[in-house]
């Protein structure tokens, strides 16, 4: 904690913790909020934490979750301040559930300034809180999804009145992504092993749907990765700290940007088109050369 800290934040503890806190620290303020009241919104100029519609300066601030209660978004809260260049008290609280979801996955990358569609990442209380900031950033129609595999958590919303519906159901603590509709006819699926590419695929949706999953029903065909497209699978899959993954990327304005990383990828539609080796043969001779040269 060398850090030279300008504030404190507390998240998630009484006034009289916030005054004593203050009173023992030489910081010129501590800031007090309850995690699930924030929302995080996730642009081009990287995360921004918002609480009330205003912006929270988190630039070398301390940061102490004071109950271990809303761990989840406490944790990507945690998580992001420390991957800032913040300090954490008890830093164990940027290991929580769900850490290696999508929804974690967006914040992680967009702190080191890899591109994502513009998305907001909160809970249910926090769209009550920050309404005005999120609505305002996006036009419809939307994504929204909770974590979960294959597709399954994800919808798409078309209005003000489905996005109020969908964020009102939230269960308590349970956190939701919004992400911007991008218009497209294919997504790329890039498999990767130990910072080795070993292919990839392209993904196109089934008729009258809008997710390109082979579990929803889409078809593949091969792909051969460009290099910006080989640079930013390569990127997501190790600030995410997978040795093995599918990383899914879709096209943003004619580049290439990081949708999803996918521990346990599904290969049947990849072997489908790639058919020398099955996907694991490939990977465990990657794995048995790493081993053997001690890397």
């Amino acid at each position: 904690m060398g850090t030279q800290h300008k504030k404190c934040i507390l998240l998630n503890g009484g006034k009289k913790t916030q005054a004593a806190l203050a009173a023992g620290l030489t910081l010129p303020e501590v800031e007090r909020y309850r995690s699930k009241e924030i929302c995080i919104l996730l642009d081009y100029n990287g995360p921004t934490l918002y609480h009330n519609n205003i912006k929270i300066d988190y630039s070398h601030c301390l940061l102490l979750n004071r109950f271990s209660r809303d761990l989840q978004f406490a944790g990507i809260i945690s998580e992001l301040i420390a991957n800032s260049g913040g300090s954490v008290i008890n830093p164990i609280g940027c290991h929580y559930k769900d850490a290696s979801e999508k929804i974690a996955q967006m914040v992680r990358v967009s702190t080191y300034n890899v591109p994502i569609p513009k998305t907001a990442v909160l809970e249910k209380s926090g769209y009550v809180h920050n309404t005005e900031i999120v609505q305002n950033a996006f036009t419809m129609p939307v994504v929204c999804k909770t974590d979960g595999n294959k597709g399954e958590q994800v919808q798409k919303i078309t209005s003000v009145t489905e996005l109020d519906f969908f964020m009102n159901n939230l269960q308590d603590e349970e956190v939701a992504l919004i992400q911007e509709y991008i218009p497209n006819s294919f997504d790329i699926r890039i498999i990767i092993a130990f910072g080795e590419i070993i292919g990839a695929v392209k993904r196109k949706a089934a008729p009258g749907q809008f997710l390109n999953n082979v579990s929803q029903g889409g078809s593949v065909e091969l792909h051969n990765t460009t290099p910006k497209e080989a640079s930013l699978a390569l990127q997501a899959a190790k600030l995410n700290k997978t040795d093995i993954a599918g990383v899914d990327l879709i096209y943003q304005d004619n580049e290439p940007v990081f949708l999803e990383l996918n521990q346990g990828f599904g290969i049947e539609g990849f072997e489908r088109v790639h058919k020398e080796e099955p996907v694991f043969t490939i990977i465990g001779r990657i794995l048995k050369n790493k081993l053997e040269n001690h890397v």
